[in-house]
């Protein structure tokens, strides 16, 4: 804003002062209830803050507290420094909406006021629910967090954590925060060893985004938080509803693309232990880029050397996992575009059984990847079993 000129003499405020006596207008919204006040706030203005509704929730908890203030406030804060140590922004809206999922079943981030509004109404209940909060909101941490002291005691839990964050599937959270919060220790490794092999298939079979899935893991969480499910048998069977199973995600598997370098190498880093039998293969060894790159045997960039392949094919088996391979940094640094002929020795001696295979082939082919991406799909039913 520029500064008044000091020769107007108040001239221009004078028009300010006019213009709101005569000619400026206010218009008054009226809403029937404040998660609708919200909605509507967020609507008219263009930022859209997301804390917006977070403050309104806490400013909701603090307004009915009544004489637990000082508890409810100690709770929140507690609830907020936990969620503060999870590097991913601010994460309390949802939190919350996570939370709430595993006592109602699915929460939409626009419900999340309202369930908060029939949940707590008095002092009582107010307090009740943010020292919930508060205690879920560590374990919430803890799910984000492969170092955190919760899974001392837990090596299996530990590893899958690790693969939970990796693929990050957010519908996922809700049952992964439950089972972590509610399950016993000695169920704990093979529900989370089960809850990875759920979520590679919904992944793979590209359900991760369907309505059906994030109510069917909700409805799972909230089973979960009832205690109607108790064990990974209990899970199993709840989950066997709407997981892909092995003949649909052995098919999904047969025809994926993943563009994802990080995904793509967890994926052929999990079939490879597979493939030399070492037992519960779906964790992650070893995620150094620096030291295994993420091979493409037909290259993105082919600069000539693959005139087998038109630039259709190309873009369409280029990141296809039967054309990805892992190799150590330094057999892949000479490697790049070149042809398959000069690529086969390098396969040949490779120390990855996956990737000496390929070497097999006289030539690669769109009928190659075809071929040995079929081959993984079996090799995927073993390694994320369900």
């Amino acid at each position: 804003m520029s500064t008044f000129d000091k020769n107007d003499h108040g001239d221009r405020l004078n028009d300010w002062i006019t213009f709101l006596e005569s000619r400026a207008m206010a218009v008054g919204l009226e809403a029937p209830s404040e998660a609708d006040a919200y909605r509507m706030f967020e609507t008219l203005n263009d930022r859209g803050l997301r804390t917006t509704q977070a403050d309104l929730v806490k400013n909701y908890l603090f307004g009915r507290a009544d004489d637990r203030i000082n508890e409810v406030k100690h709770s929140w804060s507690e609830m907020q420094g936990a969620l503060e140590t999870i590097e991913d922004g601010d994460l309390t809206i949802q939190f919350l909406r996570h939370a709430l999922t595993l006592r109602r079943g699915l929460v939409r981030e626009k419900e999340v006021h309202d369930v908060i509004q029939g949940i707590a109404k008095s002092p009582q209940t107010v307090a009740t629910l943010a020292s919930q909060l508060s205690k879920t909101a560590a374990t919430y941490a803890a799910i984000y967090n492969t170092g955190h002291e919760r899974w001392n005691n837990l090596i299996e839990t530990r590893k899958a954590v690790n693969v939970f964050n990796l693929v990050d599937v957010k519908p996922m959270r809700p049952l992964i925060l439950v089972i972590a919060e509610k399950m016993l220790d000695k169920e704990m490794n093979q529900t989370m060893s089960l809850c990875v092999s759920a979520m590679v298939r919904v992944v793979i079979a590209g359900k991760t985004r369907t309505g059906s899935v994030e109510k069917g893991f909700a409805d799972v969480a909230k089973n979960i938080y009832s205690g109607t499910i108790k064990t990974a048998s209990d899970l199993r069977e709840e989950l066997s509803g709407f997981i892909p199973s092995n003949t649909e995600f052995s098919q999904s598997f047969a025809i994926a693309r993943v563009s994802n370098a990080k995904l793509a190498r967890y994926y052929l880093r999990s079939l490879e232990l597979a493939a030399v039998s070492v037992d519960q293969p779906w964790h992650i060894p070893n995620d150094n880029s620096d030291e295994i790159n993420l091979e493409h045997v037909l290259p993105e960039r082919t600069e000539g050397n693959w005139p087998q392949f038109s630039e259709d094919e190309r873009r369409q088996y280029c990141k296809r996992i039967g054309n990805l391979c892992l190799l150590r940094s330094r057999d892949n640094s000479t490697l790049k575009s070149s042809p398959y002929r000069d690529k086969k020795p390098v396969y040949n001696n490779s120390e990855y059984k996956l990737t000496n295979q390929i070497a097999k082939m006289d030539e690669w082919t769109t009928s190659a990847i075809e071929e040995r991406q079929r081959e993984l799909s079996n090799l995927a039913l073993q390694t994320w079993r369900f």
